[in-house]
């Protein structure tokens, strides 16, 4: 069990995150109730239970829920990219690992009489002041809000041009007409460009497209219920 009896939550990050927004309620109310369970864990921040990773049927019993809704939602929240995996697999919340870490050295550093680092802040502020010297930063071409012409031919080539998410006029009609009932389809691509660029690793970069089809076709399902029009009751036999 943790040593911690709270962890940091901050509700506007939380109502903020671009891949919680496009999960679910019901994907978000396993999430925070996995959080709690990965605050406990050992490692913090760790989908395990003595050690050992849950089945679907024991996260249920955990969170309070039947075994068949936990594989749904768990692959929603995949798909968003909202938690990581281990190379065996295991859960785990990159924002609670990251605490842990900053926690662990902070106490570590307590012991040994405070942040070695701090008595050398002054002579790297200089060195870094030093270096700058001389170099003239808005001669940069982008420093001057000025994109090179060959990245300016590059996103030509692209209907959407993120960091992560791109895609060509062709793939950009095609996804308009497949998530027909998602109301701006651009809109939802730079949230998930914003999200991924941010937290997805390199590999894991790869295979966005996938990832981002998830997420639109869950979108787009949640679209047409929302919408979808009520047929009228009639009466067995009748016409």
């Amino acid at each position: 069990m943790s040593d911690q009896p709270w962890m940091k939550f901050y509700p506007s990050d939380w109502r903020s995150d671009p891949a919680l927004r496009i999960c679910s309620l019901a994907a978000r109310g396993l999430w925070i109730e996995m959080l709690g369970l990965m605050h406990e864990a050992d490692p913090r921040g760790h989908l395990l239970i003595k050690s050992m990773a849950p089945t679907d049927a024991q996260l249920a019993v955990l969170v309070g829920t039947t075994p068949d809704q936990i594989p749904d939602l768990i692959g929603e929240l995949e798909s968003a990219a909202v938690f990581s995996r281990t190379q065996k697999g295991v859960i785990y919340s990159r924002r609670m690992t990251k605490d842990e870490k900053k926690s662990r050295t902070a106490r570590k550093n307590g012991k040994n009489g405070g942040n070695p680092t701090l008595r050398n802040k002054t002579t790297n502020s200089v060195l870094d002041n030093q270096q700058d010297k001389g170099q003239d930063k808005t001669q940069r071409p982008e420093a001057r809000g000025h994109i090179p012409e060959s990245r300016n031919q590059k996103e030509s080539e692209y209907e959407f041009f993120g960091k992560v998410v791109r895609l060509n006029k062709a793939d950009f009609e095609k996804w308009q007409k497949t998530y027909f009932a998602i109301p701006d389809l651009r809109a939802e691509l730079l949230s998930l460009d914003a999200f991924y660029a941010e937290n997805l690793e390199p590999k894991q970069r790869k295979d966005w497209f996938y990832r981002a089809s998830q997420v639109m076709n869950k979108k787009h399902q949640d679209y047409l219920g929302r919408h979808r029009p009520i047929e009228p009751i009639r009466e067995i036999g009748g016409v």
